[in-house]
């Protein structure tokens, strides 16, 4: 029997689901065995066995470093890399540069616009000026004529 062999049904149980008593059913429960009659001549025999768990052993990150390359122009990687950062520097202030050019473009046509209003605004008023100046040009002629119609019939 298998569970004569590894000394009982609870410890093959035991074995098999992880624990003592864990995940047995009531079903599956043996009948609880008497002990083992003790014999006239009992050999016992005990071992002593000290178990010892060593810490766990952490490896510290190994350093990857690349191989060594052929580089024909020393120094260039860096001159690429600052020439790189520089490049976006000047793009970043020509940006800057020509949104203020545009913001100035949008202004000076605005003040030109203001500035066609304000002839035409001031050739209109010039205008009616000297259409009344020459409505009363016209008033004075013909009251100096009559004046001197008066003049010539007395």
């Amino acid at each position: 029997d298998p569970a004569d062999a590894f000394g009982g049904s609870s410890q093959l149980i035991a074995a098999r689901s992880g624990g003592r008593a864990g995940g047995r059913s009531a079903a599956a429960r043996a009948a609880p065995r008497s002990a083992p009659r003790p014999s006239s001549t009992t050999n016992t025999r005990i071992i002593d066995r000290t178990t010892y768990v060593a810490p766990p052993v952490y490896s510290s990150p190994s350093i990857i470093m690349a191989p060594p390359v052929y580089n024909p122009v020393p120094g260039l990687g860096l001159g690429l890399g600052l020439n790189a950062i520089n490049q976006i520097g000047n793009d970043m202030r020509d940006y800057r540069q020509e949104s203020e050019i545009r913001d100035t473009r949008s202004q000076l046509e605005q003040s030109k616009m203001r500035e066609a209003e304000l002839e035409a605004r001031l050739r209109q008023l010039e205008m009616q000026g000297q259409n009344q100046m020459s409505q009363q040009q016209i008033l004075l002629q013909q009251q100096m004529m009559q004046q001197q119609q008066a003049a010539v019939a007395k």
